[in-house]
């Protein structure tokens, strides 16, 4: 579900900011618009928003949803490894920095949850696409209570990051 709302208000910002995109003007110059109609694409503008960007089975806009809900998972596994710090008030952050090797076996570690995640759950096979149309078919107060609980359960998950910082072990100085 969060996938879908963060595919659904990535192609919104996109929307908005396509106001102001200079190439959505320069797909409606004349000579422009007949170079491209030459080569079988009446509309360039739509045909981006369509095909390039907003395609629910591989635009931009999906593979961008895709990396927010990854860096979500990697906001919430940070939050996990300073509260893990807490309890056992040390910092571990300053082993992992000691070496090459430490420091590239933390980052695999975050992106591997990560990665795994939305492989298996979301594009394997483009299992997706089902959910997507599940949602498509709810109807709009339901699809909009949805979005509203998914905003808050993203802005929950931020604020847990925030706050893990608050509870990690104070240096003597």
């Amino acid at each position: 579900m969060i996938h879908y709302y963060l595919f659904v208000w990535q192609v919104m910002l996109y929307k908005l900011f396509d106001y102001i995109n200079p190439f959505t003007y320069f797909f409606k110059i004349k000579c422009v618009k007949r170079f491209y109609s030459k080569h079988g694409v009446n509309d360039m503008n739509k045909f981006t928003n369509q095909r390039i960007i907003n395609a629910p089975d591989e635009g931009l806009n999906m593979v961008w949803a895709g990396i927010n809900l990854s860096g979500l998972i990697i906001i919430c596994e940070y939050g996990f490894f300073n509260i893990i710090q807490s309890c056992l008030n040390r910092y571990l952050i300053q082993y992992v920095w000691e070496n090459n090797v430490y420091k590239f076996s933390f980052v695999a570690l975050l992106l591997i949850l990560p990665a795994t995640f939305n492989y298996l759950l979301i594009f394997k096979e483009k299992r997706y696409l089902g959910y997507f149309n599940t949602f498509e078919k709810m109807n709009r107060s339901t699809r909009i209570k949805n979005g509203w609980l998914c905003g808050i359960f993203i802005l929950l998950i931020l604020m847990f990051f925030i706050l893990s910082f608050y509870f990690l072990p104070q240096r003597s100085s």
